[in-house]
């Protein structure tokens, strides 16, 4: 398995790092294509085993949204969430289609990466969807007192800690949440 770092320029100009992990299985003539859309504030690194253990059968694509990990400074990005879909995913996407335009595209989307999907249209040769830990962002899907705890993650909590870190929690930390 080879893996390869990658800047994808986006529609506004802005560079995003990623990498690129080739199939391993030389014997397959077109193999499936993935893209990796990672966790609000959480670095592409941390999918590196999933993408070296995917790269078996299928070429891999992970990257970090716009002032999240190697894809800039934080405190340097003024466009919203909306713009990780817009412009950094579409960007991905138009990438991959590009480098293998006949082959079948498969996103696995995690958290955030999953539900920004819905902003934009679905990638050309797009065959299926897998999304791990989906969560519904809108505080008042909750109850009492619950919403009031998740308004003020996502209005103060997580912005703050992206805007200092540029990641949201390490690797260590965000699994251990999620089992």
């Amino acid at each position: 398995m080879a893996k390869e770092s990658i800047t994808i320029i986006a529609k506004d100009g802005y560079e995003l790092q990623g990498a690129y992990f080739s199939c391993e299985n030389k014997e397959k003539s077109n193999p499936p294509t993935i893209a990796i859309q990672p966790a609000f504030g959480i670095k592409c690194g941390f999918y590196s085993p999933l993408a070296k253990f995917l790269a078996q059968e299928n070429h891999v694509f992970i990257f970090d949204y716009r002032g999240i990990g190697e894809s800039g400074d934080p405190k340097l990005v003024t466009e919203g969430m909306h713009a990780w879909a817009t412009l950094d995913m579409v960007a991905v996407h138009s990438h991959i289609e590009s480098r293998f335009p006949n082959s079948d595209f498969h996103i696995f989307g995690h958290s955030g990466g999953a539900w920004l999907l819905g902003f934009i249209p679905p990638p050309k040769n797009l065959k299926s969807l897998l999304f791990l830990c989906m969560p519904d962002g809108y505080f008042n899907s909750f109850s009492f007192p619950n919403n009031l705890r998740l308004y003020l993650i996502w209005k103060f909590l997580i912005p703050r800690n992206v805007k200092k870190n540029g990641i949201l929690a390490n690797g260590k930390y965000y699994s251990a949440a999620c089992a």
